[in-house]
């Protein structure tokens, strides 16, 4: 299929926001493929430019593509968007594939070397709470994702840190339940 760049500048900026990891790309495939119009991106990938995905070189405002990819989650940038799409995949699943992304490329696997490395250090310290955050961010300002879902997440979190208590209290404190 054909793709191009919207005809008229649109009326709405929208985010497709996600944790890394959660799918953004596959879904930018998709849309690109349903709709005939490229989607932007936050940022410039250059690989993903080379690979068909247009509208990574345009700039995020231009109001030329269908939606931009985002995995920024400050109300600063937030509020730069007129609407978002926020893309939710279970956290194991997404920081696996964050990882392999990271060690591996967009289409390919981290070594066995990587994963017995600093993978587990990786998930282990710092991750889980980056996921919250993220999470709470988009609720507190966007679309109004439970606080179920957020304390899901930091929870899933839990069972990979060995400082459960004090990653406990610095999760609470991110999310606002802890004086």
């Amino acid at each position: 299929m054909d793709r191009h760049f919207l005809p008229t500048r649109s009326k709405q900026l929208m985010a497709l926001a996600s944790f890394p990891g959660a799918g953004n790309t596959w879904a930018r495939h998709l849309i690109e493929l349903a709709t005939g119009f490229y989607t932007g991106s936050y940022y410039f990938d250059g690989s993903l430019y080379n690979k068909g995905f247009k509208g990574e070189r345009d700039h995020w405002r231009s109001g030329r593509n269908v939606c931009i990819k985002t995995h920024e989650s400050g109300k600063k940038e937030i509020e730069a968007f007129d609407a978002s799409i926020v893309m939710i995949r279970n956290p194991y699943k997404a920081l696996m594939a964050e990882f392999n992304r990271k060690y591996g490329g967009h289409i390919g696997f981290a070594s066995q070397a990587h994963w017995r490395g600093k993978g587990e250090t990786s998930a282990n310290d710092t991750v889980p709470l980056l996921l919250c955050n993220y999470c709470c961010n988009y609720s507190v300002t966007t679309i109004g994702i439970s606080l179920y879902i957020t304390l899901f997440i930091l929870y899933l979190g839990l069972g990979l840190s060995q400082n459960v208590d004090k990653r406990l209290g610095l999760g609470l404190k991110l999310i606002g339940l802890l004086l």
